[in-house]
């Protein structure tokens, strides 16, 4: 009797053994006594997140542009490259990692920081401004009607000319525009005279306003006629005769 339970002992040891190493297994796969440990929950459902930059100028997408995402609860921040289509993808991101903050840093746009509270308040797009050197202005006539269609460019030239739209407003916008250089802005329109703005300088990444110029009408100068009853036409009654060629 004595040897069958010797025998029996190793058993029991080995059964323990095998029943605990089925236990911490389980609970080490992440079960919590009710059920399967909940994994991080993504924004939208598909594991990762995407969102377009924007140049909030001409509302066309911002590629190959970084920006700095730090999330709440990482002390890690990550660099971030918008793609051909301005679009940033971000990864294994949770409701917990709230709030979040995007940040841009780049010489082509003013540094903006963009902080985001919850996952509801995520936005599809960012806007940006990017940084921009020239000018703005509009033109009238001597009657306050707005002017389209005038021709504006600088003396010394900057390369490029711009053309008022249906408001009468321009922005004339480059990147050759020297800060150290005054400028002349040349107004040209087929109806009218030319006008300018004169001793202008221009200050970098910024627009300045020039305000409203008024355009003179160009006068068309004819003679005085009336029709002859006898055939072509003469001179009005007491309008003075023209100076002789010579005189």
């Amino acid at each position: 009797m004595t040897n069958m339970v010797d025998k029996i002992c190793p058993f029991r040891y080995i059964l323990t053994f095998v029943v605990l190493l089925i236990i911490f297994s389980f609970y080490s796969c992440g079960h919590d006594g009710g059920g399967k440990k909940p994994t991080p929950e993504t924004v939208n459902g598909d594991g990762f997140v995407e969102l377009t930059l924007f140049d909030e100028h001409i509302n066309e997408p911002i590629s190959n542009v970084e920006v700095l995402l730090t999330v709440f609860n990482s002390s890690k921040e990550t660099f971030i490259k918008s793609d051909d289509k301005g679009i940033i993808l971000i990864t294994e991101l949770n409701k917990d990692s709230f709030p979040i903050t995007f940040n841009i840093d780049d010489e082509n746009y003013f540094e903006k920081s963009v902080t985001i509270e919850t996952r509801n308040e995520l936005p599809s797009t960012i806007n940006f401004v990017r940084k921009r050197t020239g000018w703005e202005g509009g033109v009238m006539n001597m009657d306050d009607k707005t002017l389209d269609e005038c021709r504006i460019h600088t003396e010394p030239p900057i390369g490029i000319f711009v053309e008022t739209g249906e408001d009468g407003i321009f922005e004339l916008i480059s990147d050759n525009i020297d800060e150290d250089t005054i400028y002349r802005i040349v107004v040209e329109h087929r109806d009218y005279e030319i006008g300018e703005w004169t001793n202008i300088k221009s200050q970098k990444n910024s627009i300045i306003s020039l305000g409203w110029k008024q355009l003179q009408s160009k006068i068309e100068i004819k003679p005085d006629l009336e029709e002859n009853p006898n055939g072509g036409s003469r001179f009005r009654q007491n309008q003075p005769l023209p100076k002789p060629l010579d005189e």
